[in-house]
């Protein structure tokens, strides 16, 4: 997959949990106020880990 490809996957699926979690605001159920914010790391994170991986792949 190429860096563009990991980026709309990665995205569209930390865009989709935000969608769920205010839905799920709205019909009353309480979210953890650490449950973005570790969404939002945990989405940065892997994206750092991945662009590591692609960078090392294509230039070793």
């Amino acid at each position: 997959m190429t860096i563009v490809g990991e980026a709309i996957v990665v995205w569209t699926a930390t865009g989709l949990s935000v969608m769920v979690m205010k839905a799920a605001e709205k019909k009353g159920l309480t979210i953890p106020a650490w449950l973005p914010a570790m969404t939002m790391r945990a989405t940065f994170a892997g994206s750092c880990i991945y662009l590591l991986q692609y960078v090392l792949n294509h230039f070793l």
